[in-house]
């Protein structure tokens, strides 16, 4: 009796030592600290991509140093500067810098080199016998480069080497580069230049104590998965919020919103790199764990603006697939998820390669995933990414009840049918009991399933097998009952219909659902605990069938029939005793395939309820910080201050529209003069939008003028006077802030305009009325800077002689601002900085091509405000800089779609008018700022995108 306890008691053992052993537990990693820590670009709060950390630690004769900037793929710099006006450049006497640059080669191996810098030029690799900075590490993991080096803090020959004194502060200048091919191929003799605004000077005082963030920090502005094959970075601009996101595929990337952290109801957006210079993204939404749908496919809108996009092949041949896009925060799309500073979930998927069928636009499965709860103003992730494995709560609640129904119940009642018909007498109210049971518990799992996925949706292998195994179990009761009405005790062998039917189906649904249960793990996460508990239990079950068959079988063939039909007390005592074995064996593995299948259910039912649980709350962000960094490092965006706080600001000057009433059309346009007043002469450095309703605000236009056209609201403004000089365009997708160049501003006062006019157009699809808007920008004023900026607008006239005929799909307008023209509009050649693309609803592409004569030849010397991926709704700004010399020719070109148009669309101010305008900010101001051609020249467009990159630039 002990000898049996013991033996079973071993079950009862296995499975715990199964639970509480065999489930994996995390540990954690240490980083490495420095005694302090600077943010020379971005700091742990911004929401821009861009950043560069400083740590470090003193000794007696070194400086300890760290430095870290999101890039991987390319290099990252820190140097010693003599500071100035020119920090990198030598001032005449000696090195202009010592700079340390560190990478990581292709093959993952860390380097670091110490380079001289006398000009803006390729810095000179010092020989090794002069490189005194040596490497401690250099990681390239996280999407962050790391480097860890320690260098002397007075070094022998000062003509080579920059004296780090402690004592004052010290000049650093930094800079890094995203990507760099050619240096981690290379041998370090020369790297690539950096990236726009990727770099800086700071004077750092280096006794002081500076404590940041550990260099374990993750940037909160972007998230990577858990196994770094899936990148998205973000930055909210006003209304709009810009994504990057880059996946290892070739295949289709996604990104989703949803409140709770599921699948289905997310708002999903899709896209797909096709070719280097073919990139298709579309607005989606998910009803079901399946593809999700298009939102114009069921009546809802397209609120995402494709940017552009690009692959790349890292160094181990794998395909990476980036996409970048925007969408306005709130949107009036009933599909879409509004976006806010309340934390919400990010969930993230792509296929491979051959998940996407160009043609139809169908998605396959995913073959990755995965979800973080962040908040999207500050950036912060609230816990650690929710685990691949995490289950809701009702798939938990699905899988425990159809393992412990299929399993626990039904298998156990199959058994008993099968073995103790001779061994217990009232097996066949067991099995009925049983098998009722178990189909309860399968209803009520289907159900949960039901609820979770928001309907019955058969879009893959584990529903389609689930579906097909519980049609069986439920109509075994029926089967059951139908053998029973038709069993015959004078029967010689039982019959196939429907006893033998009955058995098989029964025995087809058992085999099925085990199937199905890994099936089931693979699609709620591949959680490997659930995997080895299931495999666990096949194994034994499989030993124990074998074994009934095997031994107990055998014992039936040998007593000659069955010995549920034989009286035990007629026998002879060889045959009684052969009917008591079987008896005690068939009850002995009985109770074992019970155990099993008993602790099985309860043990995967733990793995389940302690699986990550996808609905666990986290602790709540910090608010979003008032300033925050544009990812493109060129303004700064305002998320919190208000009007007032605006307007306070030191050389403030507001214009505010004070709830002007929206008549309820279609279109409208409202202008209100002001007037500087008595002020000194001031330059406009900077200009603030402050958008009140961004569902019908369209543009902005700020312009000077040369009279007073009172107080007051002007009505059908659309027609703006030729003697309006604009300052600036903003249109919905733009940053909120403008913020000139140094030494560069629009002139206002005394000797220039002090009179002005805001501008806005309001777009109104749905003619909603009742709003009220209180739209207004804030003018910067400061001290007259060196250089007066200008608007020059290039492109067409739009009047009633700009006709685009309707259904053609690449109607392509070209106009062009010739050589004359710019010698005698630029005599002294003028700076672009920035450039802003307007056209309307049937617009799709536009740029301008720059030519410029080279030894008599008429040559092409760039493309700029180049957009392949015009949105109406998202029409951006672009800063550059480059010069248009005298005699050089800007040729515009836009392409228009009139499939959707049934009659001819003229040019004109109205929405479902066109237009294709390049408004363009540059210095010196000059006194003519328009090159627009009355006449217009049609072409049919070419299927190809036009700009030098995907991306915007």
């Amino acid at each position: 009796m002990i000898r049996s306890l013991l033996r079973e008691s071993s079950w009862i053992l296995f499975w715990a030592f199964l639970v509480y052993v065999v489930i994996p537990i995390a540990g954690k990693e240490a980083s490495r600290q420095y005694e302090n820590c600077m943010w020379l670009d971005g700091t742990p709060t911004d929401s821009g991509s861009n950043f560069f950390r400083l740590s470090w630690t003193l000794t007696d004769t070194e400086l300890h140093a760290s430095i870290e900037a999101p890039a991987p793929r390319g290099w990252a710099a820190l140097g010693l500067s003599q500071g100035g006006v020119h920090p990198m450049v030598s001032s005449g006497k000696g090195i202009g810098s010592e700079i340390f640059v560190g990478w990581v080669d292709v093959k993952n191996k860390g380097h670091l080199g110490t380079y001289i810098a006398k000009v803006y030029e390729q810095p000179t690799l010092l020989p090794e016998k002069e490189q005194l900075a040596r490497l401690v590490v250099a990681d390239a993991s996280g999407g962050t480069l790391r480097v860890e080096f320690k260098r002397i803090l007075k070094p022998t020959n000062l003509e080579s080497h920059r004296e780090i004194d402690p004592s004052k502060p010290v000049g650093f200048i930094w800079a890094y580069n995203r990507a760099d091919e050619e240096l981690r191929r290379g041998d370090g003799t020369a790297f690539g230049k950096h990236e726009g605004d990727t770099r800086g000077y700071h004077e750092i005082d280096l006794r002081k104590s500076s404590v940041c963030a550990s260099a374990a920090v993750r940037r909160p502005n972007e998230y990577f998965s858990p196994d770094g094959s899936f990148v998205v970075t973000w930055s909210v601009r006003g209304p709009e919020i810009f994504f990057e996101v880059t996946a290892a595929t070739a295949g289709w990337v996604g990104l989703g919103f949803n409140h709770e952290p599921r699948m289905q109801g997310a708002d999903m957006i899709v896209g797909v790199v096709a070719s280097e210079r073919s990139v298709y993204i579309s607005d989606r939404h998910a009803t079901a764990y399946s593809t999700p749908v298009m939102d114009e496919d069921e009546g809802g809108s397209s609120d995402v603006v494709t940017i552009g996009g690009k692959r790349l092949t890292d160094d181990s041949g794998k395909t990476l697939s980036t996409l970048r896009f925007s969408r306005r925060l709130v949107t009036d799309d009933k599909f879409d998820v509004q976006l806010s500073d309340k934390d919400i979930y990010l969930l993230w998927a792509y296929g491979d390669d051959k998940s996407v069928n160009m043609r139809t636009q169908q998605l396959a499965q995913h073959v990755n995933r995965g979800i973080q709860r962040v908040n999207l103003m500050s950036g912060c992730m609230t816990g650690a990414p929710v685990a691949r494995d995490a289950m809701p709560r009702l798939i938990k609640l699905h899988g425990v009840l159809m393992v412990v129904g299929w399993l626990g119940c039904l298998a156990i009642g199959q058994f008993m049918a099968r073995y103790l018909k001779a061994a217990l007498p009232t097996w066949f109210m067991h099995h009925v009991w049983l098998q009722t049971l178990g189909v309860l518990m399968l209803l009520a799992g289907l159900k949960a399933a039901y609820n979770h996925a928001g309907g019955l949706h058969l879009s893959g292998p584990h529903q389609q097998l689930g579906m097909l195994v519980l049609v069986g179990a439920f109509a075994q009761p029926l089967l059951g009952v139908l053998a029973h009405l038709k069993w015959n005790p004078q029967r010689l062998a039982p019959p196939w219909w429907p006893d033998k039917v009955h058995w098989w189906v029964g025995r087809a649904a058992i085999v099925g659902a085990v199937i199905n249960i890994f099936l089931g793990i693979q699609l709620a996460g591949s959680y490997s605990a659930a995997y080895v508990v299931v495999s666990v239990w096949l194994v034994a079950c499989v030993g124990l069938f074998a074994y009934e068959e095997g031994h107990i079988g055998q014992i039936m063939r040998q007593a000659h029939g069955s010995p549920a039909d034989d009286d035990v007390e007629t026998l002879d005592s060889s045959e009684r005793d052969q009917k008591r074995l079987f008896r005690a064996r068939s009850r002995k593995m009985f109770s074992l395939f019970c155990i099993t299948s008993i602790g099985f259910a309860f043990t995967f039912a733990y793995v389940l309820i302690h699986a990550p649980d996808a609905s666990t709350a986290a602790a709540q962000c910090p608010k979003a910080p008032d300033d925050v960094s544009d990812v493109t490092g060129n303004a700064k965006m305002v998320v919190a201050k208000t009007k007032e706080q605006l307007c306070s600001a030191p050389g403030a000057f507001c214009v505010f529209f004070d709830k002007f009433p929206l008549p309820g059309d279609t279109t409208t346009w409202a202008c209100k003069a002001f007037k500087f007043g008595d002020i000194p002469p001031r330059s406009i450095t900077k200009l603030e939008v402050l958008v009140d309703h961004t569902q019908v605000v369209h543009h902005i236009v700020i312009a000077l003028t040369e009279t007073y056209f009172g107080d007051g609201y002007i009505p059908d403004c659309a027609e703006m006077s030729a003697s309006f000089k604009p300052l600036i365009v903003w249109d919905l997708g733009n940053p909120p802030v403008f913020e000139m160049p140094a030494d560069v501003g629009y002139r206002v006062g005394p000797g220039a305009e002090i009179y002005g006019l805001i501008q806005i157009h309001y777009d109104n699809p749905q003619a909603r009325r009742g709003i009220k808007d209180s739209t207004g920008v804030v003018l910067t004023l400061s001290p007259v800077v060196k250089h007066t900026a200008g608007l020059l607008r290039l492109g067409a006239m739009w009047n009633r002689r700009m006709q685009l005929q309707p259904g053609i799909k690449r109607l392509q307008l070209n106009t062009t601002c010739t050589a004359d023209e710019t010698r005698l509009k630029f005599p002294d050649g003028i700076r672009i900085i920035g450039i802003g693309n307007h056209m309307h609803k049937v617009g799709r592409r536009i740029w301008v091509d720059h030519f410029r004569q080279v030894k008599g030849v008429k040559t092409q010397v760039g493309v700029f405000g180049c957009d392949d991926f015009f949105s109406f709704d998202r029409q951006r700004w672009y800063w550059t800089n480059f010069t248009v010399e005298p005699g050089d020719t800007l040729e515009t070109h836009c392409i228009f779609d009139t499939t959707g148009r049934k009659e001819i669309t003229y040019g004109g101010e109205e929405s479902m008018n066109e237009m294709c305008i390049n408004f363009i900010t540059y210095y010196p101001k000059v006194e003519s700022e328009n090159c627009v051609e009355h006449g217009v020249k049609w072409s049919e467009g070419e299927d190809k995108l036009r700009c030098p990159e995907v991306e915007s630039r």
